[in-house]
């Protein structure tokens, strides 16, 4: 069994709730470190929602290392996505129906459409007051 790329990957800490998509194991190892993947901190999806086990090959360039377990849990996968797109204020009834890919995208182009309205609002206060 291989990952199918994008992997979704979701911190443990149930206070974080964003999931991030890497769609490759070089991104990802770019943003983790690896005393976090040996302390087990993460959470992490194949595309068709099968658990993945991260680990660490010492010594090694490429050190992060990615197995498919036998368990399939899409519905977690959803779960995290849909608490995700809770907290930052999309809520998971515009994601519902797309694919988990999909529903990341969706969700972080809503944040920068929102991003762009705050920053036009900024310069227009700005304009108005005179600086």
């Amino acid at each position: 069994m291989s990952v199918e790329y994008p992997v979704f990957l979701k911190e443990r800490d149930p206070r974080v709730q964003e999931v991030r998509v890497y769609f490759s194991t070089t991104r990802l190892q770019d943003n983790l470190e690896a005393v976090d993947v040996e302390n087990e901190e993460y959470l992490a999806w194949d595309a068709w929602g099968n658990v993945l086990r991260l680990d660490v090959a010492p010594g090694r360039r490429d050190w992060l290392r990615l197995t498919p377990t036998k368990m399939a849990d899409m519905e977690g996968l959803r779960r995290a996505i849909a608490s995700y797109a809770e907290v930052v204020g999309g809520g998971a009834g515009e994601i519902e129906g797309l694919t988990p890919a999909e529903a990341i995208k969706h969700i972080e182009d809503s944040q920068e459409r929102e991003e762009q309205e705050k920053r036009r609002k900024r310069r227009w206060y700005q304009f108005r007051r005179g600086v």
